[in-house]
């Protein structure tokens, strides 16, 4: 049986985790179109920054509005709880890697993304 070729991303990337608070000791948003920030991690230079989630004042469709947000911050990964349907189809064929049942800190699902690579 031939083997499936392996997804190789290099360890230099832009990560986006759904987060309840702007900052990186704050626990990652359970639901990625209800999360009150999405914060991007560079992995190279260690920077970050929090953008409030523009899709939360919408009572219908925020997982697509918040999706369309993400992909224009351009993150290589998505770190989350829970991502419905219509968010998960615009992240994925806007490329992008999801992770699912993320919990704790930001920092922590950070850290262990990273250690995995």
């Amino acid at each position: 049986m031939p083997s499936l070729p392996m997804l190789v991303i290099g360890t230099d990337m832009k990560l986006c985790v759904s987060a309840e608070d702007p900052e990186l000791e704050s626990l990652v948003a359970e639901e990625f179109g209800h999360a009150d920030y999405f914060i991007i991690y560079d992995s190279e230079t260690r920077e970050w920054n929090a953008y409030p989630n523009e899709a939360t004042i919408s009572a219908e469709g925020s997982g697509i509005m918040a999706a369309e947000q993400v992909v224009k911050l351009g993150p290589e990964v998505v770190l989350t709880g829970f991502v419905g349907p219509h968010g998960k189809k615009i992240l994925e064929d806007a490329g992008i890697k999801l992770v699912f049942d993320e919990d704790g800190t930001v920092r922590s699902s950070i850290d262990r993304w990273l250690k995995k690579q």
